[in-house]
């Protein structure tokens, strides 16, 4: 007989980020025994720290609202300054009735910790060192020491990878990763004193020259970070420091934006390429978060996929106590590459120009022809929806997107605005 989720009782979460903890929090939640893998007892600071809408409804799941807001500052929208000095500028608020209509920046590690905490009042076990596996055709075990300090001689019924881009359990299988879109170096710090360029609260992002940058507000600081291809970091300088700094001085954005700034962080850098791992879920395992596929952070969508993977899995065990949990694992698995697949493609209109041409015709056709004005609400709500999360991988608003990115041009050319 096949198993059912009533039959995973005990489960062995490794890694204890966003992805680890979430499933954590919600399977002991649902009185399942959780022990959660955790080689750090610090956390170090990271990107990340902008939250899409989707994020919230799970963020509401694993703990008080008010508990993120004290730590956090509102999201109500996304604003792109271009290098002509042009804002296009989303506010969240324009998804009212299909997305929440806000959502937070929040500050790495502060967040990180405050899911580990909760999942330990939840009654998760913390396990203060790396987990070793090994793995019997597919299933995934616990080597003998880790298991002994779970205090059972059993084998958990399941074995949830959150190591990130580790993929521990990809690799103790020998499994197959595709990888696909840029190799890039992410050089970033924390700023007081910059101008934001755009309404409170939103992220901001700033296509440059060669590669772009963020800047993110958060509850007393700004963190500001250049994404460029690693070949044309040396221009700027011989060490992060320099190379950083000397970027932002040079760009005719970002530069009068930053003058008055004082870094306020050290800097910190994070080389990166999109990955998606071919299997996601197998006989007594599953991956969540950056271990199941990692996503350009250009729209900053990788903490709320996280978030997204781990409750949907967590869910699909909960809801599974009278249907086989294979069934349930397919689906779950078939919709997290779905939707790791729609923000390779949106990510790939932001670097080649079509978002940002998109996005100014449709203002300007609205501005000159104001009989044209409800259709270009909806466009823009569609498109929307699209990059900030609500909607990313919904057929409609991903082929609308793809329409206009491929055939929909008359006065712009992608590649005037592509990203280098």
């Amino acid at each position: 007989m096949s198993p059912r989720g009533s039959d995973i009782g005990t489960v062995a979460v490794i890694g204890a980020n966003v992805a680890g903890a979430t499933a954590a929090n919600l399977l002991a939640g649902a009185d399942r025994t959780v022990f959660m893998f955790d080689k750090t007892s610090s956390i170090d600071p990271r990107v990340g720290e902008s939250l899409l809408p989707s994020a919230v409804p799970v963020l509401r799941r694993l703990l008080p609202e008010e508990d993120i807001g004290c730590i956090s500052l509102i999201k109500p929208g996304l604003t792109f300054v271009l290098q002509n000095g042009r804002r296009l500028t989303f506010e969240m608020k324009n998804l009212e009735g299909i997305a929440n209509t806000y959502s937070y920046n929040v500050p790495r590690p502060k967040f990180d910790h405050l899911l580990r905490d909760t999942a330990a009042r939840r009654g998760v076990r913390v396990i203060r060192q790396a987990a070793q596996l090994r793995s019997e055709g597919d299933r995934i075990l616990l080597a003998d020491e880790s298991l002994a300090q779970t205090g059972s001689e059993r084998q958990p019924d399941l074995v949830i990878d959150a190591t990130g881009r580790a993929q521990l359990v990809t690799r103790t299988l020998q499994g197959k990763v595709s990888a696909g879109g840029r190799t890039a170096l992410a050089l970033y710090a924390h700023y007081a004193g910059v101008d934001l360029g755009a309404p409170a609260g939103h992220a901001v992002i700033s296509p440059m020259q060669r590669g772009w940058c963020w800047r993110i507000p958060l509850r007393d600081r700004i963190s500001v970070g250049i994404v460029m291809r690693q070949q044309h970091w040396a221009e700027f300088g011989d060490n992060a420091r320099a190379q950083l700094e000397n970027g932002l001085k040079s760009d005719p954005v970002l530069g009068p934006a930053t003058s008055n700034a004082d870094r306020v962080s050290e800097v910190l850098g994070t080389e990166y390429q999109q990955y998606e791992a071919q299997r996601l879920c197998g006989e007594n395992w599953a991956l969540v978060g950056d271990a199941a596929g990692f996503v350009d952070p250009t729209l900053s969508p990788g903490v709320t996929v996280a978030l997204m993977s781990a409750s949907e899995l967590a869910d699909c065990i909960m809801m599974s106590d009278e249907r086989p949990i294979e069934e349930a694992l397919a689906r779950w698995e078939t919709k997290c590459h779905r939707r790791l697949q729609a923000w390779a493609e949106i990510v790939s209109y932001f670097y080649d120009g079509s978002l940002f041409a998109v996005i100014q015709q449709g203002e300007d056709f609205s501005g000159e022809l104001p009989w044209l004005a409800p259709l270009s609400r909806h466009l823009k709500r569609s498109i929307g929806a699209a990059m900030v999360g609500a909607r990313t991988d919904a057929l409609y608003n991903l082929n609308l997107v793809r329409f206009l990115a491929k055939r929909g041009l008359v006065r712009y050319q992608r590649s005037d605005w592509a990203i280098h």
